[in-house]
């Protein structure tokens, strides 16, 4: 649940900023996390 705290706390940094950039960055690290836990299933 660790990886949902984290998605937690990034879109709340992305509303607060409430930007385009902000919005890409939520998505782009939600998108790192989700592939670096698909590597490690794997492994």
């Amino acid at each position: 649940m660790e990886a949902l705290k984290d998605v937690i706390i990034l879109y709340r940094i992305g509303r607060k900023y409430n930007s385009i950039s902000g919005t890409l960055e939520f998505i782009f690290a939600v998108y790192r996390r989700a592939a670096a836990e698909r590597k490690e299933a794997r492994a």
